[in-house]
């Protein structure tokens, strides 16, 4: 009997930048006999998330951020 894992990715962290949206996530593979499927998740890896017209589009970005745009979060933070 298979089992149905609720979701493939678990936020950890979330910051606004622009027009974008950085999440930390933890990855589910979905590979049937890996760790990731006994709960020890992937990661976490950073995401960043654009809307573009009516769709939501996840470009994946690493293990950490870019240092521009760990700057430019730090700094919106300090404002």
């Amino acid at each position: 009997m298979r089992r149905r894992v609720s979701s493939r990715r678990q936020t950890v962290s979330e910051q606004a930048l622009d027009n974008k949206t950085y999440r930390l996530e933890s990855i589910r593979c979905g590979k049937e006999k890996c760790k990731c499927a006994r709960g020890k998740l992937h990661g976490p890896y950073w995401y960043s998330y654009t809307r573009v017209k009516d769709r939501v589009i996840s470009q994946y970005v690493g293990k950490s951020l870019p240092k521009d745009v760990e700057k430019k979060i730090k700094n919106q933070g300090e404002r």
